[in-house]
């Protein structure tokens, strides 16, 4: 398709004009909706054929496929939502609007990488990457930590990203703490009231060897990200609470959702089978038993008559 002035056209015609481009093909396109054709070369050349419905009508795309063909219907660990349109980003944070031919390139864009870390999945039985947003309101507390390990030093930045950050809560005689730990080992305490860290004397964690209440703002980075670590965990949980009568895909190892697995996949336990009676032990023969049936089975070593003997 053609491309024309870009101030008059609509999302769903800017999408259109690039989708050439990406491999892919209009089957068709009324009142702000498209039916795509897409194929997706892998990198090991595989191509992946999709057909994908997208709602145009506004600057704020979304897309999905026409039927859940190569990806599961919903799986919020593969970032697919509950009416089966593709999370490719957080819009708080990423604004993927389609205005003009520049976002129309960035939105392809976007939608390819998306399927091609699908594709991964589900050869992997895991989400590729940890680049993803976290789940519903847990996304915002993860900019948060994001922020805040990124004014630390580039290594917690890091480390958050390869999720080897967790936060739990703890209790010292009548003060509640939140202790920041890294690999599973402590590594600071934060006082619940006031959110501020609970030993300002210890060394800092960006390594310059002074006190953490005195080395810049990194007591105030430290306090933060574990109560950004904290709250991000929790949001994380009333999200899949939020889905407790939902069934399991079943793609992704590990799953939340995995102890409600769709009936179609749950395997019913079969009957145990009948215990058997053991054999008795075989009696091993004694010595004398195992000489006498030697003479019974083994030839004379003697050379008989018939056979020239001496």
């Amino acid at each position: 398709m053609p491309r024309r002035n870009d101030a008059r056209l609509g999302a769903a015609e800017l999408i259109a004009a690039e989708a050439e481009a990406h491999e892919a093909s209009v089957l068709a396109c009324a009142d702000g909706q498209l039916l795509l054709g897409l194929r997706l070369r892998r990198v090991d050349g595989f191509i992946a054929r999709y057909t994908l419905k997208v709602d145009a009508r506004a600057p704020q795309v979304s897309a999905r496929e026409e039927a859940p063909d190569r990806l599961p219907a919903f799986c919020p660990e593969r970032h697919i939502n509950d009416d089966g349109s593709f999370c490719m980003t957080w819009q708080a944070a990423e604004q993927l609007l389609v205005t003009d031919t520049e976002s129309a390139v960035r939105w392809w864009g976007t939608l390819l990488q998306y399927l091609r870390l699908q594709e991964r999945a589900t050869r992997l039985g895991r989400w590729p990457n940890h680049s993803a947003w976290a789940h519903g309101d847990a996304a915002r507390h993860q900019l948060i930590a994001e922020a805040s390990a990124r004014g630390l030093t580039a290594s917690f930045e890091e480390a958050l990203k390869r999720r080897a950050l967790t936060a739990i809560t703890s209790r010292r005689g009548s003060g509640r703490f939140l202790e920041l730990r890294r690999e599973g080992r402590r590594i600071l305490s934060v006082w619940v009231e006031g959110q501020r860290i609970a030993t300002r004397r210890q060394a800092c964690l960006c390594g310059s060897g002074r006190p953490m209440g005195w080395c810049g703002a990194h007591a105030r980075e430290a306090a933060a990200l574990t109560k950004a670590l904290w709250d991000w965990q929790k949001a994380e949980e009333a999200f899949w609470r939020t889905f407790k009568d939902r069934t399991c895909c079943g793609s992704v190892a590990g799953c939340p959702l995995a102890g409600r697995a769709a009936p179609a996949l749950v395997r019913r336990r079969s009957a145990p089978a009948p215990r058997l009676r053991a054999d008795p032990p075989e009696r091993r023969p004694t010595a004398a038993a195992r000489r006498r049936q030697m003479n019974r089975t083994t030839p004379s070593l003697r050379p008989s008559a018939e056979a020239g003997g001496l």
